[in-house]
């Protein structure tokens, strides 16, 4: 079950993309967000507290071309999960 409001509430991780099997552009992009004071935590004692909770969210990845190129960007939402 993913928490309540954790797009606003919680610290934003990182993003990371998947590269798409063939042509250009990515097939899914990763989404992490950890609960707050998480990330101060972590650098101040080098792991994770306990009771720190992450999320994940993968989408799918649409791909086109814009004025700098050919781009991927999250498209549909195909799960979240936390843990």
């Amino acid at each position: 079950m993913l928490p309540n409001a954790y797009r606003t509430t919680y610290e934003f991780l990182g993003t990371w993309a998947v590269a798409a099997d063939h042509g250009q552009g990515s097939q899914e992009l990763h989404v992490v967000y950890a609960s707050p004071g998480t990330i101060t935590a972590y650098r101040r004692d080098g792991h994770f507290p306990d009771g720190t909770v992450l999320v994940k969210e993968v989408h799918f990845a649409a791909t086109g071309q814009m004025t700098t190129g050919s781009i991927s960007h999250a498209d549909k939402l195909r799960a979240g999960s936390s843990w």
